[in-house]
């Protein structure tokens, strides 16, 4: 994984615990999208805690959620 990091690629994370991990091992915010299908609610917040703002969404639902918590977030429709 430290050669991944060190080579400047991009990580795709579906969870909380992902996206600490790879937050932990040096991996910058901007380098990270959130793109689990059902995010929960806490896992927005965490998403914004740790400014990964790239998240995936693909209902309407899902969008209005991010919407309500993260109004920042970069977000990209999955079809």
């Amino acid at each position: 994984m430290r050669l991944l990091v060190d080579l400047d690629c991009g990580f795709d994370v579906a969870s909380s615990g992902e996206m600490e991990k790879t937050i932990k091992l040096g991996v910058d915010s901007d380098k990270i999208i959130y793109a689990n299908t059902v995010k929960s609610e806490y896992d927005i917040k965490n998403s914004k805690k740790h400014r990964v703002r790239m998240m995936t969404f693909d209902s309407v639902n899902e969008l209005e959620k991010i919407a309500r918590i993260f109004q920042e977030a970069h977000i990209i429709l999955r079809i």
